[in-house]
């Protein structure tokens, strides 16, 4: 893995690679697209045994988005009943359960709107209500901001970006001090 894709890596997603997230987003300049699907496929087969997985959502103006995540972990996210309720009103078949089969549905939807679908925040390991409140208000009036908007438990959000923050800022120091990000993924 090339160093400037670990650090990449490392900034937007180490709490999916702590297993803290069933999954994160990264966005990567790209002047070869060629070498971005390399540095995806040899990243996953290098972190399979980690149960890790990486997946390009989409390329434009220069830009790769990676998809990191953890299969097991956001199937069972899947399987809760009122993700899939929320999910089949946006064109999924969610109550497959198939990664593969969401994650094409939500690249699909990627590639005709100009924003991002607001159910990415399922994607991401969000709370259910809170990707619900940011549709239903317009990503307005909500009560708390940090790597999402709250508009659900505000007590349990806070907790959830200091521990995500924390992690970070330990990955860094790991990392500053020679560990790879593969020694410091929890499998």
């Amino acid at each position: 893995m090339s160093e400037s894709f670990e650090y990449y890596l490392l900034e937007h997603c180490s709490p999916t690679f702590a297993g803290i997230k069933c999954a994160s987003m990264v966005n990567i300049p790209c002047s070869d697209l060629s070498d971005v699907v390399s540095e995806i496929d040899m990243a996953n087969a290098e972190f399979q045994a980690k149960k890790l997985a990486f997946k390009i959502l989409r390329v434009k103006n220069g830009r790769v988005l990676v998809y990191v995540y953890r299969p097991g972990k956001l199937a069972e996210k899947f399987r809760d009943i009122d993700t899939q309720r929320f999910l089949v009103r946006y064109g999924y078949d969610a109550a497959s359960c198939d990664i593969n089969s969401l994650l094409n549905r939500l690249i699909a939807r990627m590639n005709v709107q100009n924003e991002f679908p607001h159910e990415i925040g399922i994607f991401l390991d969000y709370p259910l209500c809170d990707v619900i409140g940011f549709i239903e208000n317009s990503g307005e009036n909500h009560r708390v901001a940090g790597q999402w908007k709250v508009y659900g438990n505000i007590e349990e959000a806070c907790k959830r970006f200091c521990m995500l923050k924390k992690c970070r800022n330990v990955y860094r120091r790991c990392h500053s001090r020679g560990k790879t990000l593969y020694d410091l993924t929890v499998g």
